[in-house]
């Protein structure tokens, strides 16, 4: 058994049914979600170098960190929390996977994107069902989720080498855009999710295609070289013009998990996001702090171009400020928030 807490989330949340979600130019959309990734990675001063340049050449650099908080600082918790604006109660943990189904009464990002006739993929390198990710996207409107096992056709057992035996994030980027490709000859609307692990801690798990570098971590060198086919997958969809009418997403899962340069547990540090978009604005505000449950308003006002500030904890970052949104932050960066509040049991 466990303490729910009470607490005033319920005067913060803003419920789905509020909002007029009438689009008005859909976009397909790719998330991409890299494990671990943080701005710190971009700080010579912690590890020697910018790793996160090769995301600066094809993203530019970013306006926005996420600030982690309870409820969304382990992986299926930081999927759920950026699509769904809601956090995961911290006891739940990665026991995730033993539940029936995650979040059955919530309205998340995509299952919306249902409604409006978007296929959707998940494609992870690991097995689909740790921690649950495929009780959350089965549940919720997607209409394939495939991890190392659905994917064994598009790869040797030899090959199964990355985090938890699975695929290297440079097999799995391929695969991703060879279907992605498929989808966008289609001419239908489309949603694809893809999760990257090779950045796992402590170390890393180097592909053996990553090229040398001068780094002498090898955490450094997964990172730089994970870095590295993000930016050449993302040319690859340029190439193809698939850009043009397509929202990227960029993003970390978590905040690293261990060690990666000197003093990085002392530093305040953030995970990272960005996102491509043709119609990004170049005179990008000041850097603009985020919570994991700010991408999912932000981003469904990018795929279906709807006007929309607020979605259940999460505001939009890239409408004008205003007081409303900034007493929701203050909320779910102060300390009377709580991710084990009772007002979430109804979700479940």
């Amino acid at each position: 058994k466990h303490l729910l807490i009470e607490d005033k989330t319920e005067a913060y949340f803003l419920p789905i049914e509020a909002i007029d979600l009438t689009s008005t130019d859909k976009k397909n959309l790719i998330f991409v979600y890299v494990e671990s990734l943080e701005t710190t990675f971009g700080d010579h001063t912690i590890v020697g170098s910018n790793l996160n340049r090769p995301l600066d050449r094809i993203a530019g650099p970013s306006n926005f960190q996420i600030r982690q908080i309870s409820g969304t600082s382990w992986t299926t918790a930081g999927l759920i929390s950026s699509q769904c604006g809601v956090p995961v109660a911290t006891y739940m943990g990665n026991m995730l996977g033993y539940r029936d189904g995650l979040l059955p009464n919530l309205t998340c990002l995509s299952d919306i994107l249902e409604k409006e006739g978007y296929t959707q993929t998940f494609l992870v390198g690991t097995d689909v069902s740790f921690s649950g990710m495929d009780k959350f996207y089965n549940a919720h409107g997607f209409d394939r989720v495939r991890g190392k096992y659905e994917l064994e056709s598009h790869f040797q057992q030899h090959a199964r080498t990355g985090w938890g035996a699975g695929l290297h994030d440079d097999t799995l980027l391929n695969i991703a855009h060879e279907e992605i490709i498929d989808l966008h000859a289609s001419a239908e609307p489309f949603h694809t999710t893809i999760v990257l692990t090779d950045n796992h801690a402590p170390d890393g798990l180097l592909s053996p295609r990553c090229e040398d570098s001068n780094h002498t971590r090898q955490i450094h060198k997964v990172i730089q070289c994970t870095n590295e086919r993000v930016e050449q997958f993302i040319k690859k969809l340029d190439q193809r013009g698939i850009l043009s009418d397509t929202v990227i997403i960029i993003m970390g899962d978590h905040l690293f998990m261990g060690d990666v340069g000197d003093n990085i547990l002392k530093k305040d540090r953030r995970i990272y996001f960005n996102y491509i978009s043709q119609d990004k604005d170049v005179a990008m505000p000041s850097l603009m702090t985020m919570s994991h449950f700010d991408v999912y308003p932000m981003t469904l006002a990018l795929a279906l171009g709807v006007e929309v500030d607020q979605i259940h904890l999460g505001v939009n970052v890239l409408t004008s400020p205003n007081d409303k949104k900034a007493d929701v932050h203050n909320y779910v960066f102060g300390n009377e928030y709580s991710p084990n509040a009772s007002f979430f049991k109804e979700f479940w």
